[in-house]
């Protein structure tokens, strides 16, 4: 079986891009220069369920935070953007916004998609689990962040980046209960 891609951008600008082409594609922004360890590590680990796919800017900081990425991870696929496609000659700037949706999917349709997450978990088991919409939430998800590398997300991205690593409700009991 195919593993699900996850597409690894610098920013929410990119991942609006991407969403805005109406695929429904897994994606994690990585802040650019604001990765850190625990941004690898949440990778690294995603890798294990997901084929890890660097979508960057086609400039220096694309290309640094590539081979970054690539060096810590390991076995991701590339997609390499000519700079000529990722240009706004407008805003005199290059990136994966600033591409036109057809150029964009003309780099992205020769990839098996198989993007769909198995999904482990609900919204649902997040406010059974009190993980959301309850008084000591924060501190659950933030227990739960440090854990499995997830940053400092909110409901809705705990539960995206909980699915993306094939976490269970029960692996979360456990994790909760201190096992």
């Amino acid at each position: 079986m195919t593993k699900p891609l996850l597409f690894i951008v610098e920013g929410i600008n990119d991942e609006r891009k991407l969403q805005s082409m109406s695929l429904s594609l897994n994606t994690y922004a990585v802040g650019g220069f604001g990765i850190n360890k625990e941004k690898l590590e949440f990778i690294k680990s995603a890798s294990h369920n997901n084929t890890i796919v660097l979508l960057l800017d086609p400039d220096p900081a694309g290309e640094k935070l590539r081979s970054m990425i690539n060096t810590y991870v390991g076995g991701c696929t590339h997609i390499f953007i000519n700079q000529n496609d990722a240009k706004d000659p407008k805003r005199n700037n290059i990136g994966i916004e600033c591409m036109d949706n057809s150029v964009l999917h003309s780099y992205l349709k020769d990839l098996n998609f198989t993007s769909e997450v198995k999904k482990t978990l609900s919204y649902l088991d997040l406010l059974d689990l009190k993980l959301v919409s309850s008084p000591n939430s924060l501190f659950f998800r933030e227990a739960l962040a440090k854990k499995y590398h997830l940053g400092h997300p909110n409901g809705k991205q705990l539960l995206k980046r909980l699915n993306i690593l094939g976490i269970t409700k029960e692996e979360l009991i456990n994790t909760l209960k201190g096992e």
